[in-house]
């Protein structure tokens, strides 16, 4: 289903005040120490010391888990940051990969949002949150990396500590710098569920499916689009897909048509059957999917590496996204270059061990990102 801007309701947020006391660090966030830990602890912040702009101003760019994400507070050079609940499966890899520790999980720092600072359960730790740059919250990210490592390897199918969201992550914003920011959540893979998921919810994802035989499906996007662009001016027009018609997408022509409207800041992507040659930024279509494809790439050419491989045999990315990215205000005003368009891997909330998991072959990740090389050739 689409919707236009003003048609749809961005997800609200609540910033929550559990009444922290505030010190600057050198990641330029904020250092909160709880001082009553029984209260809320999903907010990174006091309310009045992180005002986030009105939803119908600038909504969360989040296609997926909207309930799970609000806006985090700026941290001191303006970026701007999401917070997200997250899984304890998905709390260790983003602590292995910003701890470089030894081991293949590092070498997807560049592919995924950066991350600031991170937020254990009660039972984990009662210092509030940690946050990467400061070097006082580097041994305890370690330790409890190490906790959370050493609970996975004990693990023998559910595990409460690793499979709920019961973390908090808080990330750089990768487009909260965007004037127009157009967004597309691509699901990868074959399966969308655990070994240990229950039959009845998995006989409800396998009817959503509908026969489809797509490594790929499209969980949602925001696209901005001025159709008068290629006359000069004219104004913005949002549009909103919704997880819904991603499942109508069968065919490889149908993904093409999909991610080439995306791609264009003058043509809707509701109007998607178009041949390359009417659009009139065809120039700026091929260099953001040039800018993208290119991404992916390297992003396979990663897990073909030793490292990559490695954690591949070590983890099963099981329902992961790709990220697509791009600020369709350059397109008017061209004040960047305009194949400045990127690639996020994201959602590793069930990421768990192989070994706990579907084989690579079940899962279908490698092959749902080669899949999505040949959709932007």
């Amino acid at each position: 289903m689409w919707f236009t801007v003003s048609q749809w309701t961005a997800p609200s947020f609540t910033l929550l005040n559990i009444a922290p006391q505030i010190q600057h660090t050198c990641c330029g966030c904020f250092n909160y120490k709880r001082t009553n830990t029984n209260q809320t602890r999903t907010a990174m912040g006091d309310a009045t010391l992180c005002v986030a702009l009105p939803t119908q101003e600038k909504p969360l760019m989040v296609c997926g888990h909207r309930e799970r994400i609000k806006r985090g507070p700026s941290t001191a050079e303006g970026k701007a940051t999401l917070i997200k609940n997250v899984t304890g499966w998905e709390a260790l890899l983003h602590m292995k990969i910003v701890l470089q520790m030894p081991g293949p999980a590092s070498g997807l720092a560049s592919f995924t949002p950066p991350l600031v600072a991170i937020l254990p359960p009660e039972e984990h730790a009662a210092c509030g949150w940690l946050y990467v740059e400061e070097g006082d919250s580097r041994p305890v990210i370690e330790e409890l990396c190490r906790l959370l490592s050493e609970r996975s390897a004990r693990a023998h199918g559910y595990c409460k500590e690793l499979d709920e969201a019961l973390w908090n992550a808080c990330f750089i914003d990768v487009v909260g710098n965007f004037d127009r920011p157009c967004v597309l959540d691509l699901k990868i893979g074959k399966i969308r569920h655990s070994p240990y998921t229950s039959p009845e919810k998995v006989q409800r994802i396998l009817m959503k499916q509908h026969g489809r035989t797509q490594l790929v499906r499209v969980c949602g996007a925001y696209h901005w689009y001025c159709p008068s662009a290629a006359s000069g001016g004219g104004d913005f027009v949002g549009e909103f897909l919704d997880k819904a018609s991603g499942y109508n997408l069968h065919t490889s022509e149908e993904h093409r048509d999909i991610f080439r409207a995306f791609f264009s800041s003058t043509i809707a992507m509701k109007d998607v059957k178009w041949s390359k040659t009417d659009a009139p930024d065809k120039l700026r279509v091929a260099a953001r999917v040039g800018a993208c494809r290119q991404r992916i790439c390297e992003l396979l050419n990663y897990f073909k590496s030793l490292s990559g491989s490695a954690l591949l045999t070590q983890t099963a990315f099981v329902s992961t996204s790709l990220l697509f990215v791009y600020d369709a205000a350059e397109a008017v005003d061209g004040r960047a270059d305009c194949s400045r368009a990127n690639v996020y891997l994201i959602d590793f909330a069930r990421c768990s061990d192989r070994r706990l998991n579907f084989s690579e072959e079940e899962v279908g990740f490698v092959q749902g990102l080669q899949s999505t090389v040949q959709l932007l050739e």
